[in-house]
């Protein structure tokens, strides 16, 4: 099992719900930081299709994404950028079966 842990917060936002990411798991988070979450119905990202509807699934997108834990789920090992998709340490096209998010406070 491998286990990539990063540092995130959302960013203070008036309209939308920025992601800071303070360490990188790898490099997968890092094209994500400070971008604005994206849904089928608010395109945020910098791509002129929406990768919330390409990717199936809500996320910090930018043009689309190195990382996606919110992508379809598919069995494990199956190709295709619009599974549950972590650029390091598989590719971009590798799905995950299973990922997990855990939000603790600040102490």
């Amino acid at each position: 099992m491998t286990t990539m842990a990063a540092r995130w917060r959302c960013c203070q936002s008036r309209r939308q719900q920025r992601l800071c990411v303070c360490l990188f798991a790898g490099d997968s988070m890092k094209i994500h930081n400070k971008m604005a979450f994206t849904t089928y119905d608010q395109d945020n990202d910098r791509k002129k299709v929406n990768c919330a509807k390409e990717s199936h699934g809500g996320w910090w997108y930018n043009s689309c994404h190195h990382a996606n834990l919110n992508g379809r789920y598919k069995e494990d090992g199956t190709e295709g950028t619009d599974g549950i998709n972590w650029l390091e340490p598989t590719d971009i096209s590798t799905s995950f079966f299973f990922t997990e998010m855990r939000i603790r406070p600040n102490p």
